[in-house]
């Protein structure tokens, strides 16, 4: 079976498309929590219920529709790829290594897609758990949740760096800068709206 998903990796592929899923549903997850919670900062929702059950909702919602946004769109390019080597090769790829592998690049992307807003997410909003639990004050659990969040994105941007052979403090400096913007923008509509 691993011998087999090795070979599935190969022919597909399938990592790079699911490392480039990771870091842009992954963002997604991170700058939305970020707006939930400077959302509920600046409207005075300061219950670890509120961040939470809004967080979790918004977390799901991305996650499902990573999951289902990439399968579809993995398995209709994979199945225009295999239709085309169908066609070069005048033979039908059904029921073959080549079809096996394809399904697997799709439901391997849509896991991956779906897991990384959920994973990023879930990472950043731990100290409102913390906070419902009655381990830490609320207050703090804003601080140190916006403080974990811009980790988790210069990390991820330091990543960027590295996979494009830049400099990763670069990368990663530059994807906190829009992480600020996020955030002032988000403070600002908020402030207006509330």
């Amino acid at each position: 079976m691993l011998s087999r998903i090795r070979t599935y990796f190969r022919v597909t592929n399938v990592l790079d498309i699911a490392g480039r899923y990771f870091v842009l549903n992954g963002f997604d997850g991170l700058y939305t929590m970020m707006g939930v919670i400077v959302g509920s900062y600046v409207a005075g929702h300061h219950d670890p219920d509120v961040v939470l059950g809004t967080g979790f909702a918004g977390i799901v919602a991305l996650g499902v529709s990573g999951s289902a946004s990439a399968y579809l769109a993995e398995r209709a390019m994979r199945e225009k790829e295999l239709k085309k080597l169908e066609r070069s090769m005048l033979v039908d790829l059904g029921d073959t290594l080549h079809e096996d592998a394809r399904s697997f690049a799709a439901l391997f992307s849509s896991v991956v897609n779906g897991l990384s807003p959920v994973l990023t997410a879930l990472i950043m909003i731990s100290p409102f758990m913390a906070a419902r639990l009655g381990l830490l004050a609320v207050e703090y659990a804003f601080m140190y949740s916006m403080l974990i969040g811009g980790l988790e994105i210069f990390l991820v941007g330091c990543y960027l760096g590295k996979i494009s052979k830049s400099s990763m403090i670069s990368y990663g400096v530059k994807m906190i800068l829009v992480a600020v913007v996020a955030v002032i923008l988000s403070y600002i509509i908020g402030s207006l709206l509330g």
